[in-house]
């Protein structure tokens, strides 16, 4: 072996803790962001192996033989954190061959494998985040190892992919439904442009702190406590934990209206009682259990079902249209029914109001700009971030746009807002199988979306309670963190409607996080940063264009599902 001089983490990514400015309070606060930052998100990052820091490290480690390298997998502190399947693997394989012996005895010096799989969010996204609540319990030599090597180019664009596409998506058909194909499409394109830009400025904003070595710059708190102060970053995380919270109320819809189909239950009537206990006595003790987790590393060894259960949904969706659209005719020109298909080019009927309630659940589908930060922390080289946002963005794009395109051309104007429904549930073919695997999918994934957003929902109060209160699963813990699932259940209930749910959500919350706050974030850095002028007018243009759209989009889109939603209540 050829010793090489070991790796360390750039200052950037250990600057929060060397930062004089972060006082006991603000580092707890910040653990809890960061906790939610990629913690949508699911990747995989497999850390190669450290080399050893001088040849006689491999001379000992080659000395001790295979007792050296069984001591370093037997002892489960001694691997970063939820790597056991993979450490008794790797044991099993030391014990079957002398070539593995040695190799593993290698190890017994400096030599650390660190797996890191993180956790993916549904809608999200978001987020987005994987944080340090992660890798609680880990010594701070674990954690410089993970991260040593970083994400590559590669796998930070499918982390992103990952992270953005959840079951939020199933939504998408409805909308183009409701305003018609043109006007969808060219909100999905804008939506991207808009999207795209302004996770780039947050990134510019992230090298901008990183050169004032201000702190670290590994979430959206961490950049406005360093440009602006604790006032900002505060009020950056009362609006992102309170998003989460609607994030909370639309998974539980989806794990209701999935169980519902799979169960037979018609969708109208909630006050019927096998819905009552379904929401009741089903949904909320699970989602109450998910709020009871602390930390989340014994979630790690579920992450790969959540991508797989993505995975599933949106087969199942794309499958299910294309083969209804190719087996039921069209509807005749000037008529509409639910048993052949029609469709709107441009809905002509449609108000503002109507146009920025579907532009903000297509803009909920990109609510992952918060998570550009901690993704950048993440890199190998943080200079390919905007290239990792490019491919990201593009990809995640084109995976939309089938998913809503296809299922408008299954079931046309007629398309529910959850189009998993309609594959058992419209006039016509049925797809129980297909319908069954979705909604499977659609289940898992919201179940493991759910501890991450209540970790940090939980250490947000506990930062600020004093007592038992703050004392995790403490009585007193417990009961606010059941008492507030129980409140965001009942609700859920009181609502069941996905599209308006969704639309209100990203019309107050997602427009500020994902619009607003990078601009208002990119000029204060670039007014911090000694010697930069401030933006020239074209770029004054431009901001003033994202910050008219997203006041657009809150304004009208809240207007629009406001509306939407209590036309609903009525008609029941």
């Amino acid at each position: 072996a050829v010793a090489a001089p070991a790796r360390h983490p750039p200052a950037s990514r250990t600057s929060c803790m060397e930062d004089p400015r972060h006082s006991d309070s603000s580092k707890v606060t910040t653990e809890s962001t960061r906790g939610t930052e990629m913690v949508s998100m699911s990747s995989v990052t497999v850390s190669s192996w450290k080399e050893p820091d001088s040849r006689h490290d491999v001379e000992q480690g080659a000395a001790g033989g295979g007792e050296g390298a069984a001591s370093a997998f037997a002892d489960p502190g001694h691997v970063g954190a939820p790597s056991r399947i993979v450490v008794e693997a790797a044991t099993t394989a030391w014990r079957g061959s002398q070539f593995a012996k040695s190799f593993m005895s290698h190890a017994s010096g400096a030599a650390r494998r660190s797996i890191s799989i993180q956790v993916i969010s549904m809608l999200s996204r978001v987020g987005l985040s994987r944080g340090n609540s992660m890798l609680d319990g880990e010594d701070e030599e674990d954690e410089e190892d993970a991260f040593g090597d970083g994400l590559a180019h590669n796998d930070a664009v499918a982390t992103f992919v990952v992270a953005t596409i959840g079951a939020g998506v199933l939504v998408l058909p409805a909308s183009m439904a409701a305003i018609g194909i043109v006007p969808a499409c060219m909100s999905l394109a804008l939506c991207f442009a808009v999207a795209l830009f302004c996770a780039w400025q947050l990134c510019q904003a992230c090298e901008i702190v990183d050169s004032l070595r201000q702190g670290c710059s590994a979430s959206f708190e961490d950049i406005a406590l360093n440009i602006s102060g604790p006032r900002l970053q505060k009020a950056v995380a009362v609006v992102k934990n309170t998003c989460f919270l609607g994030f909370l109320l639309v998974f539980q819809q989806f794990f209701v209206e999935s169980i519902e189909v799979m169960m037979g239950v018609p969708s109208s009537d909630r006050l019927r009682a096998d819905k009552l206990l379904l929401r009741f006595c089903v949904a909320y003790p699970l989602f109450a259990a998910g709020a009871m987790v602390v930390n989340l590393k014994r979630f790690a060894r579920f992450n790969v079902l959540g991508i797989a259960a993505v995975a599933a949904q949106i087969a199942a969706v794309v499958i299910a249209c294309a083969w209804r659209g190719l087996v039921t005719d069209p509807c005749p020109s000037g008529t509409r029914s639910d048993k052949c298909r029609w469709y709107v080019v441009v809905q002509e009927e449609g108000s503002v109001a109507l146009f920025g309630t579907h532009f903000a659940v297509m803009l909920f589908g990109f609510a992952v700009v918060a998570l550009v930060p901690s993704l950048r922390s993440e890199l190998q080289d943080p200079k390919e971030m905007p290239s990792v946002l490019r491919y990201g963005f593009s990809i995640t794009t084109g995976i939309l746009g089938a998913v809503m395109v296809i299922g408008y051309y299954g079931y046309g104007g007629s398309v529910p807002g959850n189009v998993l429904s309609a594959l058992t549930q419209a006039p016509g073919e049925k797809f129980w199988m297909l319908s069954r695997l979705g909604n499977i999918g659609v289940t898992i994934n919201v179940v493991i979306t759910v501890p991450p957003f209540a970790v940090c929902i939980a250490k947000a109060f506990e930062v600020k309670a004093t007592g038992a209160l703050a004392r995790p699963l403490s009585a007193p813990n417990v009961a606010v963190r059941a008492a507030y699932m129980l409140i965001l259940t009942v609700v859920s209930h009181s609502l069941p409607y996905l599209v308006q749910v969704i639309g209100i959500v990203s019309a107050i919350f997602v427009t500020f996080l994902n619009l607003a706050c990078p601009v208002f974030l990119i000029v204060m850095a670039r007014q911090k940063l000694d010697g930069q002028a401030l933006p020239s007018v074209g770029w004054r243009l431009v901001y003033a264009g994202v910050l008219c759209l997203s006041l657009f989009v809150a304004v009208f889109g809240l207007m629009g599902a406001c509306q939407d939603l209590m036309s609903k209540i009525k008609s029941e």
